[in-house]
């Protein structure tokens, strides 16, 4: 994989945040400032996805775990 980004800076949170919080963050950036439906620049499609990446990988304990581990 090419240059892997920190899904926490991704999601601009603390590596050590609550669940709770990570997806208050995902939701938070997705609503406000990434989502293609509201915002037209053709490079929030590509930050909308890698904000979706970082989710998936925090959001799921043993991925997150394995990912933190790296």
């Amino acid at each position: 994989m090419a240059s892997e980004q920190d899904h926490y800076a991704v999601l601009q949170v603390h590596p050590e945040a609550h669940p709770e919080v990570i997806s208050a963050a995902y939701r938070r950036l997705a609503q406000l400032y990434y989502n293609p439906d509201r915002n037209a620049p053709p490079e929030t499609g590509k930050r909308m996805a890698q904000i979706s990446m970082a989710y998936e990988v925090l959001r799921d304990p043993m991925r997150r775990a394995d990912y933190d581990l790296r």
